[in-house]
């Protein structure tokens, strides 16, 4: 697997980087494997591709924080993300694994590689309900995918250092939830681990054994969809 690592950029351009990327390698259909680590500079609500923006986000918070709420392309509710929160993101490819086209076969391979990895620095770490990581009874990672024919991009958070009163401000409670929840808001709900970024960065390469560096990156396809798409309220705010 190849590491790619990027400066920040501003969050329209981070998605789209995501979405060129799935495109590229799918279009390519040469098998190779990405491991991104990434975290936005400036804080931001991401919803899902289906989310009900009025359901999952307060959108007056928002506004008056100078949050923007962006739309990402996979599934998922909610979440506000920026300095403190660690994204994670896999390409993989199908044709190498194609056990993982069951997206409930993805959840579990991807999270319980993680749940291994750092149980070394942390101890016991959970996979709970369906996309979820928890440490000592309360989650820290949340994650999604998004399935293409060749690839799927399987992507996440990662709390370590994250103000989390910031979740509470911006979101509403989600309307789907998961049974391990337990009806609990964002304050009882999530937490930061007791790790550094470093620490994060080295015990995730090594999961995914990502030993080179990844260099095409798209840029010009990338700039073009930040602003066709990811900066539009066309894409953004639907439904």
């Amino acid at each position: 697997m190849l590491l790619l690592e990027l400066p920040p950029q501003p969050a329209p351009v981070e998605l789209a980087i995501e979405e060129c990327l799935l495109e590229d390698l799918e279009s390519l259909g040469r098998g190779e494997e990405i491991l991104r680590l990434w975290e936005v500079s400036q804080f931001a609500v991401i919803v899902g591709a289906s989310s009900r923006i009025t359901d999952e986000v307060d959108i007056e918070a928002c506004h008056s924080l100078r949050i923007p709420v962006l739309r990402r392309i996979s599934g998922g509710c909610s979440v506000t993300v920026g300095p403190g929160c660690l994204m994670y993101s896999l390409l993989l490819s199908l044709e190498k694994r194609p056990c993982l086209s069951v997206p409930q076969q993805a959840h579990q391979w991807v999270l319980r590689r993680l749940a291994t990895a750092l149980e070394s620095l942390l101890g016991k770490v959970e996979v709970c309900g369906l996309s979820d990581l928890g440490y000592e009874g309360r989650k820290f990672s949340g994650n999604s995918l998004r399935r293409k024919r060749r690839y799927f991009l399987y992507h996440g958070t990662l709390l370590y250092r994250f103000p989390l009163e910031l979740i509470s401000w911006t979101l509403r409670m989600p309307p789907r939830q998961p049974e391990w929840r337990a009806g609990r808001d964002h304050a009882e709900f999530l937490t930061n681990i007791p790790l550094s970024r470093k620490q994060l960065h080295e015990t995730l390469v090594q999961a995914f054994k990502a030993e080179a560096a990844w260099e095409r990156v798209p840029w010009d396809a990338i700039i073009n969809l930040a602003q066709e798409k990811y900066s539009s309220p066309g894409w953004n705010l639907r439904y």
